[in-house]
């Protein structure tokens, strides 16, 4: 999961070529896709984590069930890149290093934060737009097919 939020910090996009409000959209796959990894390989830990935030991840099924139905193989793309999340780095801080340091996860805690709360304001006719321009994603990821 540090490796997700690092991604998310640094502004790379796994989806090159999206601007605007849509160029979040693989940031929030990407982490839907970290979340759906670790329900497969810690159910124990997101059983915990569930009950703690239902709001979070009780749809995550169903989102991820509406984004592989729009992608369809194009998701295998987004997928290969969950594999390099934990190698890592932003600002000198490694994915492993926030998952297993106190002071490096108390870092991306306030990264994370500060970066959600300060700098996130979507305008709802914005999203409007972005939506009418969704078609973008699926072409952007065929190209990195």
């Amino acid at each position: 999961m540090a490796g997700a939020l690092l991604h998310l910090l640094s502004g790379v996009n796994a989806i090159p070529g999206l601007r605007g409000t849509l160029a979040y959209v693989d940031d929030v796959i990407m982490m839907r896709l970290v979340l759906e990894r670790l329900e497969r390989e810690a159910p124990d830990v997101m059983a915990h984590h569930r009950k703690d935030s239902p709001d979070l991840l009780e749809p995550l099924g169903e989102q991820m069930g509406v984004v592989r139905g729009y992608l369809g193989d194009l998701l295998g793309v987004l997928e290969k890149q969950i594999d390099a999340l934990p190698k890592l780095t932003h600002q000198g801080h490694s994915a492993k290093q926030c998952a297993r340091d106190s002071e490096a996860g108390t870092w991306l805690y306030d990264a994370v934060h500060a970066a959600l709360v300060d700098e996130l304001d979507f305008d709802e006719d914005e999203v409007g737009r972005a939506v009418k321009g969704l078609d973008q994603i699926r072409t952007h990821l065929q190209q990195r097919a």
